[in-house]
Formats: C-alpha cells, sequence, structure tokens
C-alpha cells in the first residue's frame, strides 16, 4: 500500500526530510487540526477555542509543527498544507 506521503505529498517528492517529517507528524492518519486550522488563518487563541484546549497549548502545537516540519513560520505550515489539498472539505 503506498504511503500517505507518497499520496497526498507529491510536490514534495524530492524533499525526503520534509516528505518523512510530514508524514511521522501527521501518523498516517490525516492531517492535525492545528495545521488545517493555521492554514484558515486562524490565530492560537481561536485555535484553543474550537479545541477546548488553552492557548498556551496550542503555541505548543504549533511551535512542534515548526520544528517537525523544519519551517520557521506559520505561512509556510499553510502554504504547504493548502499546496498538498489538505484544506479541501475542512470546515
Amino acid at each position: 500500500m503506498p504511503s500517505f506521503s507518497s499520496l497526498v505529498c507529491p510536490v514534495i517528492v524530492g524533499r525526503t526530510h520534509e516528505r518523512d517529517a510530514l508524514e511521522r507528524h501527521l501518523g498516517g492518519g490525516g492531517p492535525p487540526v492545528v495545521v488545517i486550522r493555521i492554514a484558515q488563518g486562524k490565530s492560537n487563541r481561536a485555535i484553543a477555542a474550537e479545541m477546548v484546549v488553552a492557548e498556551r497549548t496550542v503555541e505548543g502545537y504549533v511551535g512542534n509543527t515548526l520544528a517537525k516540519l523544519a519551517f520557521t513560520s506559520r505561512a509556510q505550515v499553510a502554504a504547504r498544507a493548502v499546496a498538498q489539498g489538505l484544506t479541501r472539505g475542512a470546515e
């Protein structure tokens, strides 16, 4: 069976580190809510309210996401999520 990243991440096939990090981060089960909400332009406060967690918890999730994907900004996460179609059908 093809890996999740080979199905969803054809844009980064040549970028093994990012592809592997994304697959590990997503766990093969689909994109995390935080990545989708970042791509929708939501603030940490808005994401926290939707998830019913503390804003500080979301800050940690965002920081971990940036680190795992070797990105330095939310804009990079958003761009990658949109490019890979992770926001299609998201509320």
